[in-house]
């Protein structure tokens, strides 16, 4: 144990919650990292900030996200998947075996402890029962990033070396999906609802387009792009015409034409 403390930097032990993993004279952030997520306990909606609060420890060496096949084959965590390095691990058993992500999940861990393959170990679940893993990581000699929710087990967490809290439910999930909404997704958004809502000139009414933005991305607000209305959103973005009605106050969209912007 005088190993472990003696890399957290002297004896007064572990830091506090919400204090840095790495020591200040890890300045490199060298500390090889591995990521496990238990999907069953975190929505996917997090994923992206629990990989960027892995990333600034040290260099992410393994990424694996846990699930059964009905979470893991979500729209969320499939496009997490397809946007970062994370490796799916589909659990799968009867339906009553609750555990089977648990399990899997704590096989890993512990293997990659054995085998020296990271330094830190950020777990990704807020499940009080991952405690005794958090001690088996301990004595190996390694250090635990913890993930959760603001309701997690004090227990737990003050196990953890750190632990990062989350807010979760409704108002949180449209957050995260709002900021992880950007400029790229927009314009895929966009160019969906244009041609699925063109008349046959092949222009689109702007204000249904605005509805199917706002359907497919809840809590979108033009503000968060940059802009004070979604017209002139709209028309700051390349591969669109924007065009007013004539004698109205309204506008239309359709996809830039050859020669246009």
């Amino acid at each position: 144990m005088k190993t472990f403390i003696s890399k957290l930097g002297g004896e007064r032990g572990r830091p506090q919650e919400g204090a840095p993993v790495s020591t200040p004279n890890n300045a490199n952030r060298g500390e090889r990292v591995a990521l496990l997520i238990d999907a069953e306990n975190l929505p996917a909606y997090l994923i992206a900030r629990i990989m960027e609060e892995a990333q600034s420890v040290g260099p992410i060496v393994s990424a694996r996200i846990y699930g059964p096949p009905s979470v893991i084959g979500t729209d969320l965590c499939l496009r997490a998947m397809e946007t970062t390095d994370l490796k799916p691990v589909v659990c799968k058993g009867p339906a009553k075996r609750k555990n089977s992500v648990d399990i899997r999940m704590v096989i890993d861990t512990v293997d990659m402890v054995l085998a020296e393959d990271a330094d830190v170990f950020a777990i990704a679940s807020g499940d009080s029962d991952f405690l005794p893993l958090v001690e088996r990581i301990h004595r190996g000699g390694k250090k635990v990033l913890g993930f959760g929710s603001v309701t997690t087990h004090k227990e737990y967490r003050k196990a953890c070396d750190r632990f990062v809290a989350f807010e979760t439910g409704e108002k949180a999930k449209k957050q995260a999906e709002q900021k992880a909404f950007t400029d790229e997704d927009l314009g895929e958004v966009l160019r969906e609802g244009v041609v699925r809502y063109a008349e046959e000139d092949g222009w689109c009414n702007i204000s249904r387009l605005s509805d199917w933005v706002h359907e497919k991305r809840p809590g979108f607000k033009p503000k968060d792009f940059g802009r004070s209305s979604f017209h002139s959103l709209v028309s700051s973005l390349s591969g669109f015409d924007v065009m007013r009605i004539k004698g109205g106050n309204g506008y239309r969209v359709r996809l830039a034409q050859s020669g246009s912007k």
